[in-house]
């Protein structure tokens, strides 16, 4: 691991301390939905909202970080926020050598509303990516939201996750998802 990225992961940690995190829900109904990334290098922070407005009541707050966290210095991160792979059986996964998704169970019954945030310290540079969106989750449906970036910009993806003929899973976006009107801060 380099310097640099040990450092940033230290100081979101470090962080943590005064974060809150996501529960899993705990009354019905629900929808899954598995947060991926193209294979950045460094950390990708999801962070679930109880609002549009980027309010925090539980049981929103820090869902986890793709790639999965490998360093609690504080002790502090709970499990369900800490785990990452196919955890929740959803279709569709790959394993392969992209960064670790996570799977993480979400209310069905109102918006679903989260913020992706990224931070890559370069050597003379600091290149920052946060983006918030919110869609509106079916009971028992599967949905996987991709992160991507090139060297000019990133983005989301949120589609719909289904099982077709043959076991083929097909991927259709979703149409409910939007931008929030305002930005979400990441976690921050």
């Amino acid at each position: 691991m380099s310097v640099l990225r040990a450092a940033c992961c230290a100081a979101v940690f470090l962080l943590a301390g005064c974060e809150t995190y996501y529960r899993v829900p705990d009354r019905e109904p629900t929808a899954r939905v598995r947060f991926k990334a193209t294979a950045p290098e460094q950390p990708v922070l999801v962070t679930a909202y109880s609002s549009p407005q980027c309010d925090k009541d539980p049981p929103s707050g820090l869902m986890g970080v793709l790639g999965g966290i490998n360093n609690d210095p504080l002790g502090r991160v709970p499990p369900q926020v800490r785990e990452s792979g196919n955890t929740l059986g959803m279709v569709g996964y790959e394993a392969g050598p992209a960064t670790q998704p996570i799977e993480r169970l979400i209310p069905a019954d109102r918006k679903f509303v989260f913020a992706i945030f990224r931070v890559q310290v370069m050597s003379a540079a600091v290149k920052s990516c946060w983006l918030s969106m919110m869609f509106d989750p079916q009971p028992g449906a599967q949905y996987e939201v991709e992160y991507a970036e090139t060297d000019q910009a990133c983005g989301i993806g949120i589609y719909r996750l289904q099982r077709g003929p043959g076991q083929i899973v097909s991927r259709s976006p979703e149409p409910s998802a939007q931008r929030t009107p305002e930005a979400c801060p990441g976690t921050f």
